[in-house]
């Protein structure tokens, strides 16, 4: 945040001050009241639906309070440290702790925000230039995270949505303009960079901060649901291994696991699971295992399998289909993970290559399941 350099620039306005004290008249601007009212959205959407706009009254208020902090003495261009601008900074200061604690702290988003202040949270520029180079390249991290965030609430949230949050920040635009304007009326000299690359960043880290509370909205969403597992799942790489998922009259999920063990053989595992609300997980307690195989003359496919070879071919009325039924009362656990933001799981399997990535993602939903414990397999559920 710009506050975090105000040392920096007092210090050095304290010898530029001497030189040119025009500076010191030009600090108190009288606000234009004619500024437009940045979360005043005067176009409707062309649907009639109802939506809650919970979220952006949210942003708009917040958005509010922030405007009415920075423009009250302009503290963002002040370099005064009078009892004013430091209540304003307390204030803003606070106002940003409000709503981090909004934010889900587990977003890739809010972490890389953290990271990014953390990184720049010291100009240790010695020279006008350096000060410069650091708060420009802090600017333009921000303003890159500002674009991934937002492109990122557009690809979580509905059109209806989309279309009011596109307004609000059409007018946040116009409102940063016009404090621009501000900023050029001051005439802040060598310093003029390290001012303007300041206030820009502290508005674009709040507008991000605000843009994340539409992800904390969704990612509570995001968690996994009963419905999520109901469906047809397959491990892609392997192509032979599936999970059919019903739910029964009696509200219980059943499951069957399956696939082909070779040419000759096919297993099938059927379990009976609750689900469970707290992990958003499957409990299957116990199974029942079939393994249906061919054998010829006492030979086993999977067992013997190159007698049966010689066999089948030798005396192939001697073959059949055979089978092994047995029972568990093992707990397993089945799980989801479900991708954000359009961002597909499938991507972090470094191992496979890009053109079949980009097969399955036409043919599969971005969430992948798993049996916990025993990660090496995991299945993706088709789309249809």
């Amino acid at each position: 945040m710009f506050l975090k350099n105000k040392k920096v620039i007092t210090g050095l306005l304290s010898v530029i001050f001497i030189v040119t004290a025009a500076i010191a008249g030009c600090l108190y601007y009288k606000k234009d009241k004619n500024i437009q009212n940045p979360n005043i959205i005067k176009e409707k959407p062309e649907t009639s639906s109802k939506i809650d706009y919970s979220t952006l009254d949210k942003i708009i208020d917040y958005q509010n309070r922030y405007f009415d902090i920075i423009k009250r003495h302009d503290a963002l261009l002040s370099v005064n440290n009078d009892e004013e601008i430091k209540k304003d900074f307390k204030e803003l200061k606070e106002l940003y702790r409000e709503v981090e604690s909004k934010a889900d702290k587990n977003s890739e988003f809010f972490k890389r925000y953290k990271d990014i202040e953390e990184k720049y949270k010291d100009n240790d520029g010695e020279t006008t230039l350096e000060m410069n180079t650091f708060a420009l390249k802090h600017y333009e991290e921000v303003d890159k995270l500002l674009n991934d965030t937002y492109k990122a609430v557009k690809s979580s949230i509905s059109d209806e949505e989309f279309y009011k949050l596109k307004l609000n920040q059409r007018e946040w635009l116009k409102e940063t303009e016009n404090y621009n304007t501000i900023f050029e009326k001051q005439g802040f000299g060598t310093i003029g960079t390290l001012i303007k690359s300041g206030y820009e960043t502290d508005m674009r880290n709040f507008r991000i901060l605000l843009l994340m509370l539409y992800l904390k909205d969704k990612n509570n969403n995001n968690a996994p649901k009963i419905d999520d597992f109901i469906g047809s799942w397959a491990e892609v790489n392997a192509g032979r291994i599936y999970v059919e998922i019903k739910k029964n009259n009696n509200n219980k999920i059943t499951v069957e696991h399956g696939g082909a063990n070779s040419a000759y053989s096919h297993s099938v595992s059927k379990y009976e699971c609750d689900f469970d609300n707290v992990s958003g997980s499957l409990i299957c307690l116990g199974a029942e295992h079939t393994d249906q195989f061919m054998s010829c003359n006492g030979f086993s496919s999977d067992d013997n399998f190159e007698e049966f070879l010689k066999c089948d071919e030798e005396n192939p009325s001697l073959t059949k289909d055979d089978y092994k039924t047995y029972t568990d009362n093992e707990k397993r656990v089945i799980k989801i993970k479900k991708g954000t933001y359009n961002h597909f799981l499938i991507d972090d399997d470094e191992y496979m290559p890009e053109d079949r990535k980009n097969e399955i993602k036409k043919d599969y939903k971005n969430m992948r399941l798993y049996f916990e414990g025993d990660k090496d397999i995991v299945f993706y559920k088709y789309k249809k």
